[in-house]
């Protein structure tokens, strides 16, 4: 009798650590692959869950739009694969939508290696939206995805704009630093296809620098919205 009084509690113990079991992480699918997935007219959803308005600006040919927070609700077929994308620089949306799909039973969800921003560089196929030019679409990275992207040691070439006594009271750890003015020729020997963040004191600099960057082939650029007194919030 002892030993059948002690089985129930063991057992609901059993039970509590399985259903507090982490959800399996999704597996990740380079751009590449996803590419040859649409040369091969594949079967499978291409999701971008960014909000619409950012969607509509630009996003991956072939894609279709729905928000993270809504994903696992719109009824996607079980019978597909679904490839998940967001920005992916310090971003998070594309892992929880995928977490949700998969505690929602959906068993073959992907993330988009390196996102949007790969895809990108890597010269794939864009839809961009009617009457604005590719120059003028130079995107921006909060300090919330800065630091998580820094955190998780994404290879960047991050670049303080401001004055030299600015920066050397104090800068984002790992920047270097460059008047805009010399910014295109110390660029030379930047990888093309690498990621460049630029930030400045929040006077719109940076992001005139990124497009410059742009024009100039680098195809990865960032600048950091709010500048350097965003960063110290």
């Amino acid at each position: 009798m002892k030993r059948s009084r002690y089985l129930l509690p063991v057992f609901l113990l059993i039970l509590q650590i399985a259903s507090a079991a982490p959800v399996l992480a999704a597996e990740t699918v380079t751009a590449g692959q996803v590419r040859r997935w649409q040369a091969d007219k594949k079967a499978f959803y291409l999701v971008d869950v960014r909000p619409k308005q950012v969607f509509l600006r630009k996003h991956i040919e072939g894609a279709i739009n729905i928000p993270a927070f809504v994903v696992a609700k719109k009824g996607l077929a079980r019978d597909k694969d679904i490839v998940l994308y967001d920005n992916g620089i310090g971003t998070v949306d594309a892992k929880e939508a995928a977490d949700n799909l998969a505690a929602g039973g959906y068993g073959t969800v992907f993330l988009l290696d390196g996102g949007l921003a790969r895809w990108e560089a890597s010269n794939l196929p864009l839809q961009l939206q009617s009457g604005v030019l590719d120059t003028k679409l130079v995107e921006l990275v909060t300090a919330a995805e800065l630091a998580r992207a820094l955190h998780d040691s994404l290879p960047m070439v991050l670049v303080d704009l401001r004055e030299p006594a600015l920066f050397k009271s104090g800068s984002i750890p790992g920047a270097v630093h460059a008047a805009p003015a010399n910014l295109l020729s110390l660029s030379s020997g930047w990888q093309k296809d690498g990621l460049i963040v630029l930030f400045d004191t929040g006077d719109a600099e940076a992001e005139r620098q990124a497009e410059q960057l742009r024009r100039a082939g680098f195809k990865m650029v960032r600048y950091l919205y709010g500048g350097f007194p965003e960063w110290k919030k």
